[in-house]
């Protein structure tokens, strides 16, 4: 009675529709320059007889050009930080020397201790060049503005150069 109908479909063209609707999807936008493309070995026959991309190939060459600017993105932050320490390093000098800062004082001590950990071997060379002016220390400053000449201009150049290695 009726129980084989209810469990498959009566109509052969009912289920080619069926089987169409499942088997294509609606289209997914492409990524301009993955579909433009065409890598050696890849199988031709596409429209027109160009060769098919390949998606492989080009999702890997994204994420070593994203890997390469991630490691540039970090160096550049790193400049910056190091930046903000010397700053913090001259003010809190400046600090110790009016006795507004007691060094004796354990958290004190232990703060201006990686400052001057971080920060003098960066400041070393330039004090070798640059002689104190009346007691006042401008060697920060001078560091201060390589830093940023370096994250300026050093850094795209060099991702520019390491670009076709990493990406």
């Amino acid at each position: 009675p009726g129980g084989a109908e209810g469990n498959r479909t009566p109509d052969l063209l009912i289920a080619n529709e069926a089987l169409y609707h499942l088997s294509y999807g609606p289209r997914k936008a492409r990524n301009k320059s993955i579909e433009g493309r065409a890598v050696k070995g890849a199988a031709t026959g596409g429209r027109n007889g160009r060769a098919k991309p390949c998606l492989v190939s080009a999702v890997k060459a994204g994420r070593s050009e994203a890997m390469g600017s991630f490691i540039f993105y970090i160096l550049g932050q790193i400049l910056g930080l190091l930046v903000l320490a010397i700053i913090v390093s001259a003010v809190a000098s400046w600090l110790v020397a009016f006795n507004l800062i007691n060094i004796r004082h354990p958290v004190a001590r232990n703060a201006l201790g990686v400052l001057d950990a971080v920060t003098r071997p960066i400041l070393r060379p330039f004090q070798r060049i640059i002689p104190s002016l009346g007691g006042i220390d401008i060697s920060p400053i001078v560091a201060i503005i390589v830093i940023q000449a370096a994250q300026r201009f050093l850094l795209p150049w060099l991702h520019a150069l390491a670009y076709p290695f990493i990406g």
